[in-house]
């Protein structure tokens, strides 16, 4: 498919002389604020994917229920780095084999 090109529109300017640059600072500050945003998102929802388990939803219940842990997030972040942990050891153990 061929698009015509309007001949009513604008040339584009490379440089508008009263537009205002931005500093190295500026881009860097926007980057990680974009980082920011992003990771947000990809954390979002590895959370609702993980939730929606319901294995995973039953089990986190239950050890809130053990009053073991304060909340989810102390639940979870415990269970990852048990889980760590384990494969780590596991993987010295075939290491040392």
């Amino acid at each position: 498919m061929v698009f015509e090109r309007e001949v009513n529109m604008s040339p584009i300017t490379v440089h508008e002389s009263d537009a205002e640059l931005l500093t190295p600072a500026d881009v860097e500050k926007d980057f990680a604020s974009l980082t920011d945003a992003l990771l947000e998102k990809q954390i979002q929802r590895l959370a609702r994917e993980l939730l929606r388990r319901s294995d995973i939803y039953v089990a986190l219940q239950q050890l809130l229920a053990n009053g073991q842990f304060a909340n989810e997030v102390e639940a979870l972040a415990h269970a990852v780095r048990t889980l760590q942990f384990a494969m780590k050891a596991e993987q010295d153990r075939s290491s040392a084999s």
